[in-house]
């Protein structure tokens, strides 16, 4: 009991002071931009819409049409856990707000998704063919010694006409085709785009 708690007022300071933390706490000072009004070299963060502009991708695991998602695959041993696949893929696509359309470029972009588990496998609960295939893919076997080794699948996607937050720096650009100039955000030198859909309800981090 005394060990568990130095260790929790050890974690404190650096769950406080840690990167990730205090980049939420610097978007969470930040006003949402609703104005649909953008600069050049001046940080923003909106919430908006998302509209794919190519054909979906399908995430891997749930099937869902998506710009984004994010799976990942742990294994579970007596050692303890060990991610075996960080599975991320996306697409550039539109963000739609109330007085405003940007595109998004997720090149080189922080990516924090909400992810879910989908299924846990194990000794007992053998994997159905999809989720063996999809091991496969990546090479990772799913038997040891002729046992089921234990996994935790997990993933996470943004699907058309659900919400996510941007945060960063973009760029007026001419779309293909089109005349019409729009504001891109994507990831700059000075600045990397923050993309995430973990905001809650008072649309913060």
């Amino acid at each position: 009991m005394i060990g568990e708690l130095i260790e929790f007022i050890l974690y404190l300071p650096f769950a406080f002071f840690s990167p990730e933390e205090r980049l939420k706490r610097k978007i969470n000072t930040l006003d949402l931009n609703s104005s649909g009004e953008f600069e050049e070299g001046k940080l923003y963060k909106v919430i908006g819409s998302v509209a794919p502009l190519k054909t979906p991708l399908v995430s891997p695991l749930n099937k869902k049409e998506c710009v984004l998602y994010d799976t990942v695959v742990n294994q579970v041993d007596f050692n303890g856990t060990e991610q075996v696949i960080k599975d991320r893929k996306g697409r550039e696509f539109m963000i739609e707000g109330a007085n405003y359309k940007c595109l998004v470029k997720l090149k080189g972009s922080n990516i924090n998704l909400k992810r879910k588990n989908y299924r846990d496998t194990g000794l007992l609960n053998s994997l159905d063919t999809d989720l063996a295939n999809y091991l496969s893919q990546h090479r990772v076997d799913d038997k040891s010694f002729g046992l089921n080794k234990s996994f935790q699948f997990e993933e996470g996607s943004v699907s058309p006409g659900e919400e996510i937050l941007i945060f960063g720096m973009g760029k007026w650009v001419t779309m293909d085709g089109n005349d019409q100039r729009i504001f891109q955000f994507r990831t700059f030198n000075r600045q990397q785009l923050y993309v995430s859909n973990l905001f809650n309800n008072k649309k913060k981090l």
